[in-house]
């Protein structure tokens, strides 16, 4: 039997069990049985993105008190606006006189609430432990929006950076960016302002990501935030799996960046990636940290037209789509794969090992149990994990891991978490589904970073060998 910390390949006679350790965790499998469903088939190439640099960028800025302002905010505004050359002040809307264009904002408290403490767990950066208790109590806010156009978005959104940081250092506050949805203490401030500073700027540090599952038996949409500011449509990923080496964040990151280094989609929307060629030296490394085995840093995607959900940016997003055939999570996974690699451990157990038997049962007694929650649990955030058996070109079982999407009826379905190892006809990110007498191991994790389950792992890591890979 072969196992990996994410997978696991029994060998009919009971050789050897290889165990690979996933990035974020790992569980196991045992038993025939397992399906490959129906693959979706990828959507015909559409026309229509437009320009990638639109004619307008717009930022909201405003600054939380704590509780109340130490000086009047609408002077220190004035006295800003004033000392800034060609910055035209407006009263009714940012549509109107010409560019950059500033309109101050003074909102009631009630209408313009800060972040509770809860969101300040997500969306803070850098704030003492004073104002994270402050912030919330805020009894007052004011702020700016500021409107550039699309070929000036970098330099208005720098002239934007220094007045908000100008405008709290004067009144006494904390910034908020409402683009981003973040609030800002004052030196994680300055570091943004250091990363707008660089040509290019480092476009991560002016979007947020959000990922959340949208509906039940799908994965997470991860859509970015805040790309309006640079003029830049918002980019979003579909129904991408939370585990398996699939660099969500990063490509979304590295779409953006190449985007605003003047990448330009094909007629049919294909765009290249290049991670060695990206200018920004923060952005190049930060992708290459997450290189692996067998990365070559180069990806081909296709950017397609998409309609935002309540909760997205105002303004332009296209999907980020991957060429071939397959699931949209296979396609995902192979591009994330050619662009960050991917890196295996596989080692070797006796397939009749009492002690790995052992545990194997009372992951399938603690398994069952899960069952009946499956359904609220993944809607509050946790995600469930099972390895189970794929019948190899040699005609042994391989245990691989699977992300689950759906549990009804005994058949659980998800995401292949796992390249196979001698199973050709099957990829990471495929759509597949095995039954639950057949699981061998099992891994819940909690939105907390704590997980459950893994009675193998332990087992295999201390008697385990090395085994090859491919």
């Amino acid at each position: 039997m072969v196992m990996r910390a994410m997978r696991v390949v029994l060998m009919v006679g009971g050789l050897a069990a290889c165990a690979r350790k996933e990035p974020e965790g790992a569980a196991h499998a045992v038993a025939p049985s397992s399906a490959v469903t129906d693959a979706a088939e990828p959507k015909a190439a559409v026309v229509g993105l437009g320009p990638v640099r639109g004619d307008a960028a717009e930022s909201l800025l405003a600054v939380y008190y704590l509780p109340q302002p130490t000086s009047p905010p609408r002077a220190a505004f004035d006295a800003l606006v004033k000392a800034q050359p060609g910055l035209h002040l407006v009263t009714t809307s940012l549509d109107d006189g010409p560019r950059p264009a500033i309109m101050f904002l003074e909102p009631p408290i009630a209408e313009f609430a800060p972040p509770t403490a809860d969101n300040l767990k997500y969306f803070a950066r850098g704030l003492s432990p004073a104002e994270v208790v402050a912030v919330p109590n805020s009894q007052h806010v004011a702020g700016f929006g500021i409107a550039s156009t699309g070929a000036d978005a970098v330099a208005g959104l720098r002239l934007a950076h220094r007045l908000a940081a100008d405008l709290a250092a004067k009144t006494g506050g904390v910034v908020w960016s409402d683009d981003q949805r973040l609030v800002y203490g004052a030196e994680a401030w300055r570091d943004r302002g250091l990363a707008l500073a660089s040509d290019p700027i480092d476009v991560s540090m002016v979007s947020t990501i959000h990922a959340y599952q949208a509906h039940d038996g799908e994965g997470v949409r991860a859509v970015t935030i805040g790309l309006g500011q640079v003029a830049l449509p918002d980019l979003v990923i579909e129904d991408a799996p939370t585990r398996g080496g699939v660099q969500v964040n990063t490509l979304l990151n590295v779409v953006a960046q190449t985007l605003l280094e003047g990448g330009t989609p094909a007629a049919d929307g294909t765009l290249a990636l290049d991670i060695g060629a990206l200018k920004n030296a923060a952005a190049r490394a930060r992708a290459q940290e997450d290189h692996g085995e067998k990365a070559t840093g180069k990806a081909t995607i296709v950017l397609r037209p998409s309609t935002p959900e309540e909760g997205d940016a105002h303004n332009r997003l296209w999907q980020i789509d991957f060429p071939g055939t397959g699931a949209y999570s296979e396609r995902m996974a192979a591009t994330s794969a050619a662009l960050f690699g991917r890196t295996d451990e596989i080692k070797g157990a006796s397939a009749d090992d009492a002690e790995l038997l052992a545990a194997s049962a009372r992951a399938k007694v603690a398994l069952a149990k899960l069952e009946a929650g499956f359904v609220k649990r993944s809607a509050h955030g946790d995600k469930l994990i099972v390895k189970a058996p794929f019948k190899t070109t040699s005609g042994n079982n391989e245990y691989m891991w699977i992300e689950v999407r759906t549990w009804k009826g005994g058949v659980l379905r998800g995401v292949l978490t796992d390249e196979p190892y001698d199973v050709p006809t099957l990829h990471a990110g495929a759509m597949v589904e095995v039954k639950q007498v057949d699981v061998f191991d099992y891994l819940l994790a909690h939105l907390d970073g704590t997980t459950e389950g893994g009675e193998t792992n332990d087992v295999i890591e201390r008697r385990g060998t090395a085994w090859p890979s491919k």
